[in-house]
């Protein structure tokens, strides 16, 4: 941890990445208890690796509280890596959830449900912090200072949306094997 001054001179912490997860789940207690009851259910005692840019962190809850260390090399349910940059565009609404795994902008890797638990945890952080003031202060201190990175895909090679998820276009490939299979209207 260091304490930095950014571009309009203002004096911020900079959080580690395992400090910055435990200050999000204390505002997500202090501003929606609800929230912060259905993310200790969604984790249970589920243990998960984080990885944001280089740094990896593990995480579970333990009598109730969520306990962040570094990442061992002990097996994990789950884990989830991205970037700053994918989580400055999610938490500004730029992105969806969604949209950052089939993109290839967020790895998430694991069995089915524990992907599915990380990804309902990601949904309740971001539903919270939509709307605690304290949550989004949070988040532009901690990523004070990086601009408006660039939102790569991560991984081995970058790709291609492969999906038709969304209602883009489909491909020529696509719209010749709807015709073959009679189902293009």
């Amino acid at each position: 941890m260091s304490i930095e001054p950014v571009g309009d001179g203002r004096i911020l912490r900079r959080y580690s990445l395992g400090e910055y997860i435990l200050a999000l789940v204390r505002q997500i207690e202090i501003a929606e208890p609800a929230a912060f009851v259905r993310l200790k259910e969604v984790v249970g005692a589920h243990r998960a690796r984080i990885g944001l840019d280089r740094e990896r962190v593990d995480v579970q809850v333990a009598r109730g509280r969520l306990v962040v260390r570094r990442a061992a090399r002990s097996r994990v349910d789950g884990e989830g890596r991205t970037t700053r940059a994918v989580v400055l565009a999610l938490l500004n609404g730029e992105m969806e959830v969604t949209t950052a795994v089939i993109d290839g902008h967020l790895e998430l890797t694991g069995s089915v449900d524990a992907v599915i638990r990380i990804g309902h945890a990601l949904e309740i952080l971001l539903d919270v912090s939509a709307r605690s003031p304290d949550m989004q202060a949070l988040a532009r201190n901690f990523h004070a200072g990086i601009g408006r990175p660039t939102v790569e895909p991560i991984g081995d090679a970058a790709r291609q949306r492969r999906t038709a998820f969304y209602p883009d276009r489909p491909s020529r490939r696509e719209r010749e094997m709807l015709a073959r299979l009679g189902l293009r209207a």
